[in-house]
């Protein structure tokens, strides 16, 4: 063959390769901008117009060309040359090549996918698109280009307003409303009478003329109002004439009479007194605070309680000196109306805080004070996008038999604290959008008397953009975040403990930084102070939140289990009772639940859990407690045959009842785990697991896991649970031998990126390994070499040079394919044949976009290779082998290629998210970098501390600013 024939196939192969990316960027332009599909669609073309040139001006046929040279290779071409191009084929092809050009002209010229900032300033300046320009750009390596081909964001306006303050109601329509809500007898149906100032209505038991006049002051002289009021009646045929004179500010006592009317004064404070009773939501506060017992202990919450410290958002690492509520009691009498956030950590004591602001309040009213009324709403599991704002209060006073909107009128007289509480566990709060809705439906009440709260945890939000879109800026919101208890707050709070385990617990906390870390959150402390002596804590070596919240949970259970001379229909062991609890929270992780569970789909977890039980749970308790150890499904055990109605209805109850789900009171038929976090840390517990070294924990773990279809990707929103996720880990590995940090951290990587098991190695993990290391070796040397300013660049080098040799191999093994079935249906001639090579010709095809199409090409070679031997079985069986090796080596390069190129800058396959996870969980255990590095590379590191910068400053400080806030 010459040199001209093997460039015609390169060049064929290479433009066919082109034409397959252009489309590919087309099919994703949501993902991607015109400047790529711009470079492949043209050097496409070039690629096919120089084919074209060269088969007219060497009169060899375009398609036939090829075929004889991939043919002679095999050594079964028909042909003892070329074919010749025919007048036909010219015309056909020429046709063909307009279409293309016209269809990537048009596609080109009418780009309606992802816009750069060049193309964006284009628009701006009226300017014709041009391809070579955008080529030019895409290829050039300078800073500027870079910048100049990001995708566009949208410009930020200037000054968010997401907490524009909606205008109250008018006095006269909130006069009216206030009467009517005090006295039901009256009746106001026509329209305000603004040259009068007044309302017209009758008593409905008097039949009198009621009129309801509406001032801000009071009037020098009613005269002119009665005579008018006189004329009415006269009219109306009324028999009387009430008048009553409705003040926004404080009214008189009245002084006028008048012979024919009575005239009463009122204000609208007056109106506002005793128009709501609290007394039930009072006590309901009071016991909460004062009477109800903390879990496993005879303290209460006051007994415990500890102010807390904060800093401001502004004030990185300045703790002030003022507690809480000093600073919430100086915003309350301030003149701002600026709103306050309060943020902190799982345990950090945010819900605690609220719940004692308003029991302090509440106290203070009681003598009297001057003081406004907290409103305690708690958000868990509200979906508060489909919810109006007195529907949103509704659903916090119909507890206690409040009306709605004397609630309200009592908000817009700014009579109220509204605290809401724990948006983090706020119902369908999956993406960014959602998220923010739920804030639109919150700020609609943010009147210009409002004093709101609203308390979560910071890592509910994306980054700085998103929590400012939800948060407003600074000068419409304090930001506060609570500051983990410091020694003197640890002692204050353990004042009603032993005075033996405060004293330790204070000396251990001292010594021991990663043990302050842990009991500087209240309600961690709360329970090593209860475990201190029982689980001998002070003796363990390692003492981190998973261990402390673990050993917790199994103390109440066990707690529970010795009561069942109390409560005959418990019917768990310890063991099932645990196992149930972890798969109800495995359960709500899988179908992204809050910490909110409704009756029904607690049934439907237990009914799924009963049957994936495994006999060893039920049999790891011991004999000394005197607890069944017999298999829970076993008849044994119970009557299944003839009462599994019975039996599921009384374990459905232990659950219920024997557990650690309690009641939620913002929503009836619900329940909930008392703290959220033995939800993440069950959760967790759930992946951990299945790496246990005990088997009956092992057994259990994938179980659950494998009933709900539960991986570490369900948690990948949770950081808390993630990051009881590592804890538990490297306790796993810690058992396994593994203690050194480094191994820690290859241990890690396997379990979390690879999802390798120690005890049991998958094909696909083996090779996921692999070409996940290679495509980290390959970004970490271009990181090296470049630096990391330059991971975007590098990242388009990778695509336009090096995965375009990916994309030719690919296409090569395609080629080669459809060659070799061509050449059999030349010989064979049968119908089946050719209906065989057309469809494993088109799946060939396709395997050369990506790395889903490399799979197809790899069944479609398997398949050629197969029909081969069938058909010519001596002369195609030797194939099979370079067959399978060039579709495997063209897979797994373009695995590497695409997802060092993903590495570098785009970040988005699930590879890479699992390894920031990884990462995260390296921190969170306080790994050194020296071990993060030797098992990534530095050059990842980089990567990986670049990406979770990102996550945690956003892309821009400024909020986007499309929260509008409605007129009410």
């Amino acid at each position: 063959m010459s040199l001209l024939d093997w460039f015609l196939l390169v060049l064929l192969v290479a433009a066919g390769g082109m034409g397959l990316w252009a489309f590919y960027f087309w099919w994703k332009r949501d993902r991607y901008t015109r400047e790529r599909f711009a470079f492949s669609g043209f050097s496409a073309l070039l690629g096919f117009g120089i084919l074209i040139l060269g088969g007219l001006s060497f009169n060899t046929s375009i398609v036939g060309g090829p075929l004889f040279i991939l043919l002679k290779l095999f050594e079964l071409t028909p042909w003892s040359a070329p074919p010749s191009l025919t007048p036909l084929e010219a015309v056909l092809i020429v046709l063909l090549f307009g279409s293309l050009v016209y269809a990537y002209v048009r596609v080109f010229t009418a780009w309606t996918g992802r816009k750069s900032l060049a193309q964006h300033e284009q628009e701006q300046n009226r300017e014709a698109a041009s391809v070579l320009r955008d080529i030019k750009l895409l290829l050039s390596p300078r800073p500027e280009a870079r910048q100049r081909r990001a995708p566009y964001q949208g410009a930020a306006e200037p000054d968010p307003d997401l907490l524009e303050r909606p205008e109250s109601l008018v006095w006269h329509e909130r006069a009216r409303q206030l009467w009517l809500l005090r006295n039901r007898s009256y009746r106001f149906e026509g329209e305000y009478d603004p040259a009068h100032n007044c309302w017209l209505g009758e008593e409905k038991h008097t039949g009198a003329l009621a009129v309801l006049a509406c001032y801000h002051q009071a009037p020098q002289d009613l005269s002119e109002l009665v005579d008018y009021a006189r004329k009415v009646a006269d009219n109306q045929g009324r028999a009387g004439i009430e008048l009553i004179v409705a003040l926004k500010d404080q009214a008189p006592a009245p002084e006028e009479t008048f012979a024919d009317c009575s005239l009463t004064y009122t204000s609208e404070a007056a109106l506002l007194v005793d128009s709501v009773d609290f007394s039930n939501y009072f006590e309901d506060i009071r016991y909460r605070v004062e009477r109800a017992r903390l879990t496993d202990s005879d303290l209460t919450l006051q007994d415990v309680y500890t102010p807390s410290s904060y800093r401001l958002e502004s004030e990185k690492n300045k703790i002030r000196d003022q507690t809480l509520e000093a600073f919430i009691h100086d915003w309350l009498q301030a003149n701002t109306q600026r709103q306050l956030a309060l943020l902190g950590e799982y345990g950090q004591g945010k819900s605690t805080a609220s719940l004692l602001l308003c029991y302090h309040l509440i106290k203070q009213a009681e003598t009297g004070a001057d003081v406004r009324i907290p409103v305690l709403i708690e958000l868990r599991g509200k979906n508060l996008r489909t919810l109006t704002p007195e529907e949103l209060l509704a659903t916090w006073a119909y507890h206690y038999d409040i009306s709605v909107q004397a609630l309200l009128h009592l908000h817009l007289a700014g009579r109220l604290l509204l605290i809401f509480d724990g948006f983090d566990e706020m119902d369908l709060s999956g993406d960014t959008e959602a998220r923010i809705n739920h804030f639109r439906t919150l700020w609609r009440l943010n009147y210009p008397e409002a004093k709101i709260i609203v308390t979560g945890r910071p890592n509910f939000f994306l980054g700085s953009k998103e929590f400012r879109r939800a948060l407003g800026n600074a000068e419409q919101t304090h930001t506060l975040y609570l500051a983990p208890f410091n020694l003197d707050q640890i002692a204050d709070s353990l004042r009603k403990a032993d005075a033996s385990t405060r004293t330790e617990i204070l000396e251990l906390a001292r010594r021991d930084g990663k043990f302050h870390e842990v009991v500087a959150r209240p309600s961690l402390l709360y329970a090593v102070s209860l475990l201190w002596r029982q689980e001998q804590l002070s003796e363990r070596r390692h003492i981190d939140s998973a261990l402390v919240i673990d050993l917790f949970i199994r103390q109440t259970l066990k707690r529970q289990q010795g009561k069942q001379d109390e409560r005959p229909f418990m019917i768990l062991n310890s063991a099932e009772r645990h196992y149930f609890m972890t798969g109800i929270a495995a359960y709500m992780a899988a179908k992204n639940l809050p910490n909110q569970i409704d009756g029904h789909q607690l049934e439907e977890a237990v009914d799924r859990l009963v049957a994936a039980i495994p006999d060893t749970v039920s049999q790891s308790v011991g004999a000394v407690g005197n607890e069944d150890s017999h298999p829970l499904r076993s008849t044994a055990r119970r009557e299944w045959q003839t009462k599994r109605s019975e039996i599921m209805h009384a374990i459905n109850t232990d659950v219920r009842s024997c557990g650690l789900l309690v009641t939620d009171p913002t929503k009836d038929g619900n329940f909930k785990f008392a703290h959220k976090s033995y939800l993440e840390l069950l959760q967790a517990q759930t992946i951990s697991r299945r790496f246990s070294t005990n088997e009956t924990e092992q057994r259990s773990g994938h179980s659950i896991a494998n009933t709900w279809k539960l991986g570490i990707g369900n948690l990948q929103g949770s950081d808390e649970a993630m990051g009881f996720l590592a804890e538990l880990l490297q306790e796993t590995l810690h058992k396994r031998g593994i203690s050194e940090e480094p191994a820690v951290a290859k241990g890690l990587w396997d379990i979390l990126v690879v999802d390798k098991s120690s005890s049991r190695q998958t094909i696909v993990g083996f090779f996921k390994s692999k070409w996940t290391a290679a495509a980290d070796s390959l970004a970490c040397q271009l990181v090296s070499r470049f630096g990391i300013e330059m991971s975007d660049i590098q990242a388009d080098g990778v695509f336009v040079l090096v995965s375009k040799i990916a994309s030719t191999a690919a296409t090569v093994v395609a080629a080669a394919v459809i060659a070799f079935i061509a050449g059999l249906v030349i010989v064979k001639g049968t119908v089946v044949g050719i209906i065989a090579a057309l469809v494993v010709a088109s799946l060939a095809l396709a395997g050369a976009v990506a790395v889903a199409g490399e799979i197809i090409a790899l069944v479609g070679t398997f398949t050629a290779a197969i029909m081969g031997m069938v058909m010519e079985p001596r002369t195609n069986a030797e194939l099979l082998p370079v067959l399978v090796v060039m579709a495997v080596g063209a897979l797994l390069f373009s695995l590497v290629m695409g997802l060092a190129a993903d590495f570098l800058a785009d970040h988005k396959t699930t590879i890479f998210k699992r390894l920031q996870l990884w990462y995260r969980a390296c921190q969170d255990l306080g790994l050194p970098s020296s071990a993060i590095e030797k098992t990534a590379g530095k050059g990842m590191t980089a990567l990986l501390e670049d990406a979770q910068a990102r996550h945690d400053g956003g892309t821009s400080d400024q909020p986007d600013n499309d929260i509008k806030q409605p007129v009410v």
